[in-house]
């Protein structure tokens, strides 16, 4: 499976505005909306319109893996120029986008002209806007929000042209493609459905648009699905300010450049291969490249063969799987995880890569609180909880349910010390916060752990050095010692005259060799 290939499927079928249509028969990414009466237009009586738009795109393997996925939304306020015109002044705001979990770098608004005109928008002027930008797929989402009653309308592609016959019953239109030139190497099948307003009256009279499209491609031997949804619903306008925009308005909006990366050929042949070198080199590209290879080609059973049977290159594996950033690698790593037969210390290793599994859903979550609640194997449980405060950083989606659950572990005294140093993962100031309570606990690893997690800190410097002071153990004061020696910060004067009386008043020689080491004695 080579990785241009599939990048190049991708990339046209995004620019073509391929999208899919769910079918029981064929592996697809399913996206499902709800259109409650909630959501009717919420334009006013001086024709001002906003619609919320929002697009999904994946391409899977022949095995239904999603090989690259992204997401690409915004909010789109227009009005006509000038009282009761056809021509329209428009702005894209809050434009988010998504690629194989990345957030991609957009303008925060975008504004251009259009006419709409008998249920089509025309005349879209882009000011200037680079035709590589991600937005210059706006073209397209308007032509799916077009419709006639009056005649067919022919739009066109990177696949060609299409010429469609739109027909209304009550409120929804439907429409028919009537020229039917296929390509051999590419089975299409699509849904669109367009909903009106009841209100005749006003200009743009579009409640919703559901739109699904699925594609099937044939290259090389290769089999892959091109899906996309595009959903298109009213919500209510947002004012923005005409001052006459000039056409190379957008001439300046730059174009995200995407790093150049290397593509591997990856096969059965060569995968241990590949895996040697991504142990020594931990490359990012190459590990998402083997990691979504294994997903394609190879089921549970065969990854835990691969696990158990190359020891020396199961961190890698693991490591890749990490990498690829998909469902099915969420997924995969969760199953192997609960896998006894592995081992503890793959288990481990497995554990950890879930905590830094970018954007991950409550599936990595479920299955680390599971792990974690298990009092049966205590050192797999400690890493669970640890690798859950860490993905407060690498997953915000699940950041309630992080602190909910390290939370709750503050009232368990036999997790209490690993959820001290879990929160310290989790970076959450909320539960930070909490835990200089913990500073004269009775329970020397319970302040050592929370000194740990705060001696690094100069805002906690005062309240860190009463507990040493009050209570001086050389666990503790060793523990002080190694993280304020890489802390970016120097101790207050007071703090400073407190180490020296306590340097002065011990007698334990281990505990002197520490402060004197603070104190550059």
């Amino acid at each position: 499976m080579k990785k241009i290939t599939i990048i190049a499927i991708f990339v046209i079928a995004v620019s073509a505005f391929l999208v899919l249509k769910d079918s029981d028969s064929k592996p697809s990414v399913q996206v499902t909306y709800t259109a409650s009466e909630s959501m009717q237009p919420m334009h006013k009586d001086n024709q001002e319109y906003g619609y919320q738009v929002e697009i999904h795109s994946a391409v899977l393997s022949e095995k239904g893996t999603a090989i690259t996925f992204s997401d690409l939304s915004w909010q789109m306020y227009f009005k006509p120029k000038t009282e009761g015109a056809s021509d329209l002044v428009a702005m894209l705001t809050n434009i988010q986008f998504t690629s194989d979990n990345k957030a991609q770098e957009m303008p925060t608004q975008l504004p251009f002209y259009m006419t709409y005109d008998d249920g089509q928008f025309t005349k879209l002027n882009l000011l200037g806007l680079g035709e590589q930008h991600t937005l210059s797929v706006l073209p397209k989402v308007l032509d799916l929000m077009s419709y006639s009653l009056s005649a067919a309308l022919t739009f066109e592609d990177a696949q060609g042209v299409k010429t469609y016959r739109y027909t209304q019953k009550d409120n929804a239109v439907s429409r028919t493609r009537i020229n039917t030139a296929s390509n051999p190497e590419r089975e299409e099948e699509e849904q669109w459905q367009l909903t009106l307003n009841d209100n005749g009256s006003i200009l743009v009279g579009i409640r919703e648009l559901n739109y699904h499209n699925q594609q099937v491609w044939q290259q090389g031997g290769q089999h892959y699905d091109v899906v996309q949804s595009v959903f298109v619903r009213p919500i209510d306008f947002s004012s923005f300010d005409y001052i006459g925009w000039n056409n190379n308005q957008n001439a300046t909006v730059s174009t995200a450049k995407l790093e150049a990366k290397q593509v591997y050929d990856i096969t059965d042949e060569n995968l241990l291969s590949h895996l040697t070198e991504l142990k020594s080199s931990l490359d990012t590209d190459l590990a998402a490249q083997l990691g979504k290879y294994l997903l394609a080609n190879q089921d549970q059973n065969e990854i835990k063969s691969l696990l158990m049977n190359h020891v020396r290159l199961n961190s890698a594996l693991i490591y890749a799987l990490q990498k690829a950033q998909t469902p099915q690698a969420e997924q995969m790593l969760s199953d192997l995880m609960s896998d006894e037969e592995l081992g503890q210390q793959v288990r481990q290793k497995i554990v950890m890569a879930l905590g830094r599994f970018e954007n991950a859903t409550n599936i990595a979550f479920s299955s680390l609180q599971t792990v974690a609640d298990n009092a049966e194997n205590t050192a797999l449980s400690n890493m669970a909880m640890l690798s859950i405060g860490t993905m407060n950083r690498f997953s915000p989606m699940q950041s309630q349910q992080v602190a909910g659950f390290l939370n709750t572990k503050l009232s368990d005294p036999a997790q209490l010390p690993t959820a001290i140093l879990a929160i310290a993962n989790s970076k959450n100031p909320e539960l930070v916060e909490k835990l200089p309570n913990y500073l004269h606990h009775s329970d020397t690893q319970v302040r050592n752990n929370t000194i740990k997690s705060l001696a690094h800190k100069t805002e906690y410097q005062d309240q860190v050095i009463a507990s040493l002071v009050r209570a001086p153990h050389v666990t503790t004061i060793d523990s002080f010692t190694r993280v304020y020696k890489q802390a970016n910060y120097k101790l207050s004067e007071s703090n400073v005259d407190r180490l020296q009386a306590l340097y002065h008043e011990q007698n334990n020689p281990l505990i002197k060799k520490r402060l004197a080491v603070i104190l550059d004695i």
